[in-house]
């Protein structure tokens, strides 16, 4: 892959990082904008009128864990970018950091109907008896996020194993 690549991708890793830290703040000061996406993009029949205040709070709490455990993973991304583009592609350090940002993208995968499910449960707290929900949801997103992920964690696994041998051969010589 050319420089040039690299640091584009870099430079969106690094947009994305900070894009989604402006997006938490932009929620917590502007809380009732978030009120209204929540309730413009959950397809799940809440109650919106029963939703108390340590509901919202409890949500943003809960999306902002999710947001910042992917900001993470994108954070190893950049650094595993940034490194492929100085010390190239069979540096230990940027195997590594590949690896954790494919098993970041794996436990996104796991956390996110988990999380959605959560969501579900704190927003219909407050329903009539019998009218509470548990809604479980997974999608071919997820499906394809988990390939993609597993197939990154594979050559991560492949670029350290072939670290090592670079290593053992260079003692060896």
């Amino acid at each position: 892959m050319s420089k040039t690549v690299l640091n584009a991708i870099s430079i969106l890793c690094l947009a994305s990082m900070i894009g989604g830290v402006i997006l938490i703040l932009i929620c917590l000061f502007n809380f009732s904008w978030f009120e209204l996406v929540i309730q413009e993009n959950i397809d799940v029949p809440i109650q919106w009128h029963t939703v108390e205040r340590w509901q919202w709070y409890s949500l943003w709490g809960l999306t902002t864990a999710f947001l910042l455990f992917g900001l993470c993973g994108v954070y190893y991304l950049f650094l595993s970018v940034r490194g492929i583009s100085a010390a190239g592609l069979f540096d230990l350090k940027n195997s590594v950091y590949l690896r954790r940002f494919a098993l970041i993208a794996l436990s996104q995968v796991i956390l996110k109907p988990m999380c959605f499910t959560l969501a579900i449960i704190i927003l219909s707290w407050n329903h009539p008896a019998g009218q509470k929900m548990l809604v479980i949801s997974v999608g071919s997103e997820q499906v394809s996020t988990l390939i993609l992920g597993l197939i990154i964690w594979v050559m991560s696994d492949m670029l350290v194993a072939g670290n090592e041998l670079d290593v053992e051969n260079k003692h060896f010589i």
